[in-house]
């Protein structure tokens, strides 16, 4: 069984017929609505310099995953 993560945008009002179509036919694991972080992003450095932190470590962890996700197959 292979794990699927989607990112999609929808208009507000579709978010729960969306959450039930989904679990209807696949099985979720985690179904979380993101908040809208554009104007933070553009007006807070602090906040850009966490997400470029947290870009850093996930892409670290994506190579190390790739690297040695083999070994426990």
């Amino acid at each position: 069984m292979e794990t699927i993560n989607i990112t999609v945008k929808l208009p507000e009002h579709q978010v729960v017929k969306f959450q039930q179509f989904i679990e209807e036919h696949v099985k979720v694991l985690d179904f979380k609505i993101l908040p809208d972080t554009q104007k933070m992003w553009d007006e807070d450095e602090v906040f850009q310099s966490i997400v470029k932190e947290q870009k850093k470590h996930n892409k670290l962890v994506s190579k190390y995953i790739n690297d040695n996700n083999n070994k426990y197959k």
